[in-house]
């Protein structure tokens, strides 16, 4: 697989995503290659995700989720036709993940993806949430198309 850039982000990621506020964990894609792709968030101290002024665990592994899914439907969106085109995937399992700290309201996290293998239409990636470039959060997910 090439990593040479696909697209031409950053694009807005409920335009590629089912996830509409408040569920909506992330912002912007931010670039995409055929093996991953980078989004960012940042979520003020209204948001749902947001509990005592920090980030909930839960939102910084569906924050990794929802940029696989916006990666995937820019794959889709160029590749298949509407017509041809599959449901909403789903979050199967999140396996060795580890939260470093949880971020504070209203800092700019970066998440990035990497596709590890694809089987069907099952997806391994790993994620990575990182603020300032100091790591947040990572672990893997396996993810349905």
């Amino acid at each position: 697989m090439t990593t040479e850039p696909i697209k031409s982000p950053p694009l807005d990621a409920a335009a590629l995503i089912p996830h509409r506020p408040p569920m909506l964990m992330i912002d912007l894609l931010e670039s995409l290659t055929n093996e991953g792709a980078t989004a960012s968030v940042m979520f003020d101290d209204t948001h749902m995700a947001v509990s005592h002024g920090q980030v909930l665990e839960a939102a910084l592994v569906e924050c990794i989720a929802q940029t696989a899914a916006a990666m995937e439907g820019m794959r889709h969106r160029t590749d298949t036709p509407a017509a041809d085109r599959e449901t909403p995937g789903m979050l199967c399992s999140v396996t060795r993940f580890a939260v470093y700290r949880r971020p504070d309201a209203g800092e700019h996290l970066d998440i990035t993806v990497q596709v590890q293998k694809r089987l069907g239409s099952m997806l391994l990636i790993d994620g990575r949430v990182s603020a300032a470039g100091e790591p947040v959060a990572s672990g893997s997910l396996t993810l349905k198309e």
